[in-house]
């Protein structure tokens, strides 16, 4: 992009994850965006994330049993459409979301790991 999202009109939120982890002024929230929530790195543990909103650690104390990060993610996206739509209808905005669940480690909830159970995990080579 020729001009950073959040240099722009537009309000801008990524919650998601970001490789560009070296040092906080490479940070989403320090270099393309107003808003941040989401783990740094290329990994995280989907059940019991390393999260940050903007460039501060989030405490997950009482995680509650179907905790899953990608819909964690959602729904503060979702969120933050709600609030942006109450208190700036008609700005425009720009929202990236990418979800953790297709890094690694590969997690899967137990409902969709029964899902599969009756198919094998043999491994072609």
């Amino acid at each position: 992009m020729a001009t950073p999202p959040h240099k722009s009109a537009r309000i801008t939120a990524s919650p998601t994850r970001t490789h560009e982890a070296s040092t906080y002024a490479h940070w989403q929230a320090n270099k393309a965006f107003d808003e941040f929530y989401g783990f740094i790195g290329s990994e995280t543990d989907q059940f019991r994330p390393t999260l940050f909103q903007d460039t501060n650690r989030v405490l997950l104390d009482d995680i509650d049993a179907d905790y899953i990060l990608d819909r964690d993610l959602a729904d503060h996206a979702i969120e933050w459409l709600r609030q942006l739509n109450a208190d700036h209808p008609s700005k425009p905005f720009f929202l990236y979301s990418a979800t953790g669940s297709a890094h690694a480690p590969q997690q899967a909830p137990a409902d969709w790991i029964a899902r599969f159970a009756d198919r094998s995990t043999k491994v072609v080579v």
